[in-house]
């Protein structure tokens, strides 16, 4: 998962929604016959448009007749007015916070937004990017549609529709060209051509056919009634695409659900390419004992007594790996790997994980080999790089974690120039060994994809060098 990032500045094309009129959809109104353009039909608090698509004449999707209140809307005035986006920098993927629920707090209501289990990644690391930083709070929705598409438009801060947020990234989660391809309760990127969502979106009030252009990334589960309320009082000045009632989001608060460890950033730099298993670098693995056990229990360290380590060395079944820790200001990690190596909670554990596609590193440190194994102690973040392109490049060593001030056993070793974000504690610097971890990463994932379980490689035990006192 990799977030291409295309840099536009804010004066970006506008964002549209077209719909094809091959795919109009036709609803049937029993007793009711579509007999021609003019004819309009209300039933159930809904109005019904007679339209002509190609040869055809069909039923438009119904609108909510004015005057039909959802019940318990109410809108109060709203301060927000069009103004210049906030200047926010390029977003990074960590799936160690998955978004999960996008809750919009408007001047008419919450409108909560479903994101689990909706394979929109990079959108979803965006958007909640954006909003973490306040982009949304304040801002208008500016756009209404109330025929042949049933959406209201949100998301630029200018309330021109041109606005963004100085960054794009690719479409995905896009449905089939089929009939209501955008359901009532869908929430998707506005776009101005393929792989230019930035901070647009619409919320879709009634059933819709599109060109399926549009990244799907969630779907309204409470609030649908205050969508169809804006829609019901129209479009400012008449019309049925325009301007709808001021309608503002205040803020927006968010969910997450708890995944493990980094995951691919954006990065403008070209994606290294890895050798080949043919094995430049003259490694050897032999045969491993290790296999996933339950860690050992260590003494929890004392922090405050920090430890001189110099150098530390992986001892593993396909060669040595040196890690320099001189100089690094990482006193707290390097007592507790100190403590952790010393009591050999890290002999004979695989490492358990190979990244090959937009983040380049092999991870270890948990003897359980599934990812979820620790030493029962946990202890603050230090000495985290800023957030920049490459910020752990090639041959960094830094710590796994769930979370902020999370760090434990697990840690990573980057073969490729890699941008994450910058939560991750760098202790050390690979100085001999690199073409091992690069051999690894050769050879791929265990099952095939970028991000597995790789070839059996093991730290068999470590050695610890200290500074002279």
């Amino acid at each position: 998962m990799r977030l291409r990032v295309v840099v536009f500045g804010f004066a970006i094309l506008t964002a549209t929604l077209t719909v094809p009129q091959a795919l109009a959809a036709s609803p049937v109104i029993p007793g009711k016959t579509c007999a021609n353009v003019k004819q309009v039909v209300q039933t159930k608090g809904l109005i019904y448009t007679c339209v002509k698509v190609g040869k055809k004449l069909v039923w438009s999707k119904g609108v909510l007749a004015k005057g039909t209140i959802p019940a318990s809307t109410i809108c109060s005035s709203t301060t927000a007015t069009p103004h210049k986006p906030k200047a926010v920098p390029i977003p990074a993927i960590d799936q160690t916070k998955t978004l999960s629920e996008f809750t919009l707090h408007t001047n008419c209501g919450d409108i909560v937004i479903d994101t689990s289990g909706i394979s929109a990644a990079i959108t979803k690391v965006a958007l909640s990017h954006l909003a973490s930083l306040g982009y949304y709070d304040n801002s208008l929705c500016h756009r209404l549609t109330t025929k042949g598409i049933f959406v209201l438009q949100c998301g630029d801060p200018t309330a021109t529709g041109s606005g963004g947020p100085g960054f794009s990234y690719p479409d995905e989660n896009l449905p089939q060209k089929v009939i209501n391809n955008y359901p009532a309760g869908t929430v998707a990127m506005a776009n101005s051509g393929p792989n230019t969502n930035g901070s647009q979106f619409f919320l879709v009030y009634g059933d819709t056919t599109l060109n399926p252009d549009y990244s799907i990334w969630g779907k309204i589960t409470s609030g649908i009634d205050i969508l169809k309320y804006v829609a019901s009082k129209g479009v400012q000045g008449g019309g049925s695409d325009g301007s709808p009632i001021k309608f503002s989001i205040n803020s927006v608060t968010m969910k997450f659900a708890s995944t493990p460890l980094p995951t691919p950033t954006p990065t403008p730099t070209p994606t290294p390419t890895i050798t080949s298993a043919s094995n430049s670098g003259n490694v050897t693995c032999s045969a491993t004992r290790a296999t996933g056990h339950t860690p050992i229990s260590v003494p929890v360290p004392d922090l405050t007594i920090p430890t001189k380590l110099a150098h530390l060395t992986l001892h593993t079944n396909c060669g040595d790996i040196l890690i320099n820790t001189s100089g690094v200001n990482a006193p707290k990690t390097l007592t507790a790997i100190s403590q952790l190596a010393s009591h050999h909670f890290y002999d004979d554990s695989l490492c358990h994980r190979l990244t090959t596609k937009g983040i380049f590193v092999l991870q270890c440190g948990d003897p359980t080999a599934k990812g979820s194994g620790g030493p029962g102690f946990s202890y603050p973040d230090e000495n985290l790089p800023q957030g920049i392109p490459n910020n752990y490049p090639e041959g960094t060593v830094a710590m796994a974690n769930s979370g902020p001030n999370t760090n434990g056993s697990q840690f990573f070793l980057v073969y490729a120039d890699t941008t994450l974000n910058p939560n991750y504690t760098i202790w050390g610097k690979i100085s001999s060994g690199l073409n091992i971890v690069k051999y690894i990463a050769s050879r791929g994932v265990q099952t095939g994809g970028n991000d597995g379980t790789p070839i059996a490689i093991s730290i068999i035990s470590i050695d610890l060098d200290y500074e002279s006192k």
